[in-house]
């Protein structure tokens, strides 16, 4: 049995290009005629450690997007908070909003929890588990505003006041959680946000 293999040329030429970036590297590192080889080894270690500087960056700068996202989110929720009209729902209906925002604030405790302990240590946070919680909660906190406020239509007007100033009291703190994007902010207000 033979079997064909077909590569795409776009698709092996950064493979490729680094494959040749580190053998070549490797013959100046032990070729003794081009240079010491210390002096190979520290320019290849500074190259590498200016990737990985650019990497971080990178991620870091994905984080923030995100949680701009995220916050775009929130004052959309916000508005649908403060809108007047209020949709009607059945009995039926509200069992499966209770249900479904029960789902759905465990899922976005769980994405806070995530994003708390990707920044736990300020010196090496994980941003890609930082990017997939803001996503979490960008999508989470609107659909949670309009499920509280769908339910908020079959109370009474001081349970519905109450529910709907819990919901913004909840988009509030995820936008303070998302405004954390400073390592100079880890310390001073991760305390805050645990306590809510």
């Amino acid at each position: 049995m033979v079997l064909t293999l077909t590569l795409n040329p776009e698709e092996v030429q950064e493979p490729a290009c680094m494959i040749a970036d580190l053998t070549t590297q490797m013959y100046f590192c032990m070729d003794p005629r081009t240079r010491k080889r210390s002096e190979c080894v520290s320019e290849s270690r500074k190259s590498f450690l200016a990737d990985e500087k650019m990497e971080c960056t990178l991620r870091r700068a994905s984080f923030i997007n995100a949680s701009a996202g995220a916050c775009a989110a929130i004052d959309e929720a916000q508005s649908t908070l403060k809108e007047d009209s209020l949709p009607v729902v059945n009995g039926r209906e509200v069992e499966q909003l209770e249900s479904a925002a029960i789902n759905k604030m465990a899922l976005l405790s769980a994405a806070v929890t995530r994003h708390l302990t990707a920044h736990f240590d300020p010196k090496n946070v994980d941003y890609a588990d930082s990017v997939n919680s803001m996503n979490t909660i960008k999508e989470l906190i609107p659909e949670l505003a309009t499920d509280a406020k769908a339910l908020s239509s079959v109370r009474d007007s001081k349970s519905r006041q109450e529910l709907l100033a819990e919901m913004e009291a909840l988009c509030e703190a995820a936008r303070r959680l998302c405004l954390l994007t400073e390592s100079d902010d880890h310390d001073v207000s991760l305390t805050n946000i645990y306590k809510e």
